[in-house]
C-alpha cells in the first residue's frame, strides 16, 4: 500500500510539472489587459513612460506570436474589453476602434478617471472608477456613464461574472453584486488577504484570485459558498496582472515581467491541488525578532523570500525541523514560499519587527 502511495504522489506531481506556465510571447511593455477575439489575443501595453503605451495583438494559433502594434502614443492605458467588433480600452478617456479597419482609427467616449478594469455584461460595460463602480449601455447613440457601486475605500482592479454576480475586486478583497438589482449593493465575499487583488477569472465554479506583488494565485469555490481561498499555484514567469479563461486555460498578462503566459489544463490543476496535502499548516512566532518556525512540515523543501515589492531577498533549502532565521533581514512584511516534491505549494505572510 505505501508503494502505490508513493506511486499516485509521484505521477499526480508529473502531470502537475507537465501542465503548468507557458509563455506565450515576451518583450512586452507592461501588459496589463487582455481581450480575445477568436484566435486573437489584444493586449494593452501600458509601458513605463507616459504617450508610450499601446494596443497591440497576436494570433494564439502562430507557434512564435509576434506582436502587431494597432495604437500607440497613449497615456498609461490599463484595461480592454471586447464589445461585438470593437476593442473598448482605458486611459484617461475612454475610447474603442474597430478591430477589423485595416488601419484602426480611435474614437473617444467620454473622459473617465483612468480605470484599472472593464468588463461587459450584455450590453453593459462596468468601469472602475477610483472608489466607485459605473456602467455605460454600449448600444446607446450617447452613452452616460452611470454609478452602480460607491463609496468604496480602494479602486476596484479586477471583474469577474458568475451567472448574474459581478465579482470585484479592491485592496486585499474581492466583493460582489447582483447586476440585475436595481440599487445594488456591495456584498463582501473575502478580505484581509495576503496581498492585493489584481486579476480575477471563473472557471468550473471557481473562483481563481491573483495577487501580483506576491505573486499568488488562490482559487475560492463559488458553488458552495466557501470563505477559506485554496492555494493554486506561485507563478514563476510572471505577475498576475490580468486574467483571462479562454478554453481550458488560464491566460495570464504578466505585467512588469513584460510576458502574456499561460497556465494550462486547468481541469488537471485542479484535480491535483485537490489531491494534495499542505507542506505545512503554521509559522510562528509571528511577528518575529529573527528566527520562524514552520510547524508540521513533513519533508525537506526549497523556500524563497519576496518582499511586498516582489523582489526575491533569501532563498535557499528548508530541512523538516521547519527553523527559519530571517535575522539579517529589515524589519517589514515578507512573504515565505515553500515548494516541494510531492507536497501542495503554499506562501505564508511574515512579519519583521
Amino acid at each position: 500500500m505505501r508503494n502505490l502511495s508513493t506511486l499516485v504522489a509521484l505521477c499526480l506531481c508529473v502531470v502537475k510539472g507537465i501542465s503548468q506556465e507557458n509563455v506565450i510571447i515576451n518583450g512586452l511593455n507592461n501588459p496589463l489587459g487582455i481581450a480575445v477575439n477568436g484566435d486573437e489575443l489584444f493586449i494593452c501595453e501600458h509601458h513605463t513612460t507616459a504617450s508610450m503605451g499601446s494596443i497591440s495583438k497576436i494570433n494564439l494559433t502562430d507557434a512564435s506570436p509576434v506582436a502587431a502594434q494597432l495604437i500607440t502614443g497613449l497615456t498609461y492605458p490599463r484595461a480592454v474589453a471586447m464589445v461585438g467588433d470593437e476593442l473598448y480600452y482605458a486611459t484617461n478617456y475612454l475610447s474603442k476602434f474597430n478591430i477589423n479597419d485595416a488601419t484602426p482609427t480611435p474614437q473617444q467616449i467620454m473622459p473617465v478617471y483612468p480605470p484599472r478594469a472593464l468588463f461587459l455584461v450584455g450590453n453593459y460595460l462596468y468601469v472602475s472608477g477610483e472608489t466607485s463602480i459605473h456602467r455605460l449601455d454600449v448600444t446607446a447613440s450617447t452613452p452616460v456613464l452611470t454609478t452602480v457601486i460607491s463609496g468604496l475605500t480602494s479602486r476596484t482592479l479586477a471583474f469577474a461574472l458568475d451567472g448574474d454576480e459581478l465579482y470585484f475586486a479592491y485592496s486585499n478583497r474581492v466583493s460582489k453584486f447582483n447586476v440585475t438589482d436595481a440599487n445594488p449593493v456591495e456584498e463582501v465575499v473575502i478580505s484581509n488577504l495576503e496581498g492585493n487583488v489584481y486579476a480575477l477569472a471563473i472557471y468550473d465554479q471557481k473562483l481563481f484570485i491573483g495577487m501580483s506583488l506576491i505573486p499568488k494565485i488562490v482559487t475560492l469555490d463559488v458553488e458552495n459558498g466557501a470563505s477559506q481561498v485554496e492555494f493554486f499555484m506561485t507563478p514563476t514567469v510572471g505577475n498576475t496582472v490580468n486574467f483571462l479563461v479562454i478554453g481550458d486555460d488560464l491566460y495570464v498578462a504578466g505585467g512588469t515581467g513584460n510576458s502574456i503566459y499561460k497556465i494550462e489544463d486547468l481541469p488537471t490543476l485542479l484535480s491535483v491541488e485537490e489531491s494534495q496535502p499542505f507542506m505545512a499548516t503554521k509559522v510562528y512566532p509571528n511577528p518575529t525578532d529573527d528566527i520562524v518556525q514552520l510547524m508540521g512540515l513533513t519533508e525537506s523543501c526549497n523556500y524563497d523570500i519576496v518582499n511586498t515589492l516582489g523582489t526575491k531577498v533569501k532563498q535557499g533549502l528548508l530541512d523538516r525541523n521547519g527553523t527559519l532565521d530571517i535575522n539579517q533581514l529589515s524589519a517589514g512584511i515578507y512573504y515565505l514560499r515553500l515548494k516541494g516534491a510531492s507536497l501542495k505549494a503554499q506562501t505564508f505572510k511574515i512579519v519583521k519587527k
